[in-house]
């Protein structure tokens, strides 16, 4: 049931990033609510579910959007697992502590697309990415990940009570 709740969600979030979450843009930018997702689903499961979870964002991201394959799916992947690692150590309630984990991996993701594609490419500048980018993103991803994990947080615990009930049956 888990596992199929985990897909319902990813192939939502694709199908609104590809569609409605342009309509919310700023400047270009978007909130990167695929990161949300994996952030989320590691805070409250654990790590390998949340590699389970950025793998197959990514991967869906990779087929959809991508240039390459696997390249978002390995991201996801080590984002949701580093993450996930962190989860016993945090109170799964505090969406503030949801946010500052969301903001701190989107600048390591984003950190990561500049020195994957635009440094080795030689494209654009370090500070230029910062400026306009990088700070407005992870900005725009936190303020909507208060959302976001809120809506997942209850997901999560919907699943977990009906879990109980059937192991206490």
């Amino acid at each position: 049931m888990r596992i199929l709740i985990t897909f319902i969600i990813v192939i939502f979030n694709i199908v609104f990033e590809s569609t409605f979450l342009h309509a919310i843009q700023i400047r270009g930018i978007l909130p990167n609510t695929t990161l949300i997702i994996i952030v989320s689903f590691a805070l409250l499961r654990g790590k390998y579910e949340g590699a389970f979870t950025g793998f197959l964002c990514g991967l869906l991201h990779d087929i959809f959007f991508g240039r390459t394959k696997f390249y978002f799916a390995l991201i996801g992947l080590l984002m949701g697992y580093i993450v996930g690692k962190a989860n016993k150590n945090f109170f799964r309630e505090s969406y503030v502590i949801s946010s500052i984990v969301t903001a701190i991996s989107t600048i390591i993701f984003n950190i990561i697309i500049y020195i994957t594609n635009f440094m080795l490419d030689g494209e654009i500048g370090f500070l230029n990415y910062f400026i306009y980018i990088l700070l407005p993103e992870t900005v725009y991803t936190t303020i909507f990940s208060l959302i976001g994990y809120r809506i997942l947080y209850s997901i999560n615990e919907m699943l977990e009570s009906k879990e109980q009930r059937k192991r206490f049956r």
